[in-house]
């Protein structure tokens, strides 16, 4: 097992992928027994806009993790980077509708220096005698060793029904920033985590204001709670009207830490 920080909710990098992807190969749409809702209330950023961020784990920092945001014709093209001292490397690009943020295609790239995985994400609607959502996903994992190799060593596809209000995990870091900032104002959605193929729910949490340091400066901020069913994490936004990340902290020791912001 490679010696990389794991994320609970998969939103962060380095993930770690042992023999392969264990995918359902399931179209029934398992939907939790919640109450759920689009997240979008509006796009508080204006594109294009760059922010990078320190990675730290246990107040080291390990990583440097860049979020970017492109306007593309009726989509915005979201990508996360992340990179360490090492060559190891995270990347995923979402493009997303941009007035709702559903998603509408992604990739994800992992390499290290033995191995490249790559998942490749379609969204489409379907009949509902397929999947009783209409929406459904189909997941693409390729796998490349040693990670220069021209064709994958494997190559699976499976079809993933989603519940609705269902967002790519992927595009996490961003979309939580179009929530409805008011204290204790409160949502509940769908994940899909493409490196799994499973659905989990997902509630975010307004709690407060408070000032938050980071080497980027000192920043008023909206602290939010993000709870799934396996994690408490917490994440600050400024309380300027574009909703920035200024840090991500996780329950592993592991974190974002807005370093610089730029177009």
């Amino acid at each position: 097992m490679r010696n990389w920080p794991v994320v609970v909710l998969g939103v962060v990098v380095f993930v770690v992928l042992v023999g392969g992807l264990a995918l359902a190969a399931s179209c029934n749409t398992n939907t939790p027994k919640a109450t759920t809702v689009d997240i979008v209330t509006g796009i508080p950023w204006t594109a294009p806009e760059t922010n990078v961020y320190d990675l730290s784990q246990n107040n080291g920092v390990i990583g440097t993790t860049t979020l970017g945001i492109q306007r593309k014709d009726a989509n915005f093209v979201l990508t996360q980077s992340t990179k360490d001292p090492n060559g190891n490397s995270d990347v995923s690009v979402i493009n997303a509708d941009a007035s709702t943020l559903k998603p509408v295609s992604a990739t994800r790239t992992i390499t290290d220096s033995s191995q490249k995985t790559l998942l490749e994400v379609t969204y489409s609607g379907v009949g509902t005698d397929q999947c009783s959502s209409g929406k459904i996903a189909h997941i693409t994992q390729s796998v490349f060793s040693p990670p220069t190799k021209a064709k994958p060593d494997s190559k699976r596809t499976i079809p993933k029904c989603l519940p609705d209000h269902s967002y790519d995990i992927d595009e996490s870091l961003f979309m939580w920033r179009t929530i409805d900032f008011t204290k204790g104002a409160q949502v509940t959605y769908n994940n899909l985590a493409t490196n799994s193929g499973d659905n989990h729910l997902v509630t975010l949490t307004v709690m407060d204001q408070e000032k938050v340091t980071v080497p980027a400066g000192t920043f008023d901020a909206w602290l939010v709670e993000v709870a799934s069913e396996r994690s408490r994490q917490k994440v600050w936004f400024a309380t300027t009207p574009d909703h920035r990340m200024l840090q991500y902290v996780n329950n592993q020791g592991q974190s974002f830490q807005l370093k610089k912001s730029g177009r």
